[in-house]
C-alpha cells in the first residue's frame, strides 16, 4: 500500500513591511534606512495585530492599515508575500478657516 502524501501548512510566512511616521521607531533596523520596507517572519495563522505585536507596535498607535495596497484593519489576515504598510494618527493641518 502507498500513502497518500498530506499537503503541509507552513508554519510561517514571509511579509514585506513598510512603517511611517512615528512607527517608523519600530522598525528592525532603525535609524537612516528606517523608511525602507524590511521582511519579517510571521506564525502561519499572524493578522496585523499579530505583526504589530511581534515589531513591540502598540496596537493604539496604528491607526491605518493597508495589505497588498487594499485597506484593511487589524484583524486582516496575512498571507505568504503581503505587502503590509502601517501607519500612525495624524495631527496638525492648518487652522480652520474664520468666515
Amino acid at each position: 500500500m502507498s500513502e497518500t502524501a498530506q499537503p503541509v501548512m507552513a508554519a510561517t510566512v514571509s511579509i514585506t513591511v513598510r512603517l511611517y511616521g512615528l512607527l517608523r521607531d519600530y522598525h528592525v533596523n532603525a535609524g537612516p534606512l528606517a523608511h525602507r520596507p524590511f521582511t519579517v517572519v510571521v506564525p502561519a495563522d499572524a493578522t496585523v495585530a499579530t505583526l504589530a505585536a511581534n515589531l513591540h507596535i502598540p496596537v493604539e498607535l496604528v491607526a491605518g492599515v493597508a495589505v497588498n495596497g487594499e485597506t484593511a484593519v487589524l484583524a486582516t489576515p496575512l498571507h505568504e508575500g503581503d505587502q503590509v504598510r502601517l501607519f500612525p494618527p495624524v495631527a496638525g493641518g492648518s487652522s480652520p478657516t474664520r468666515l
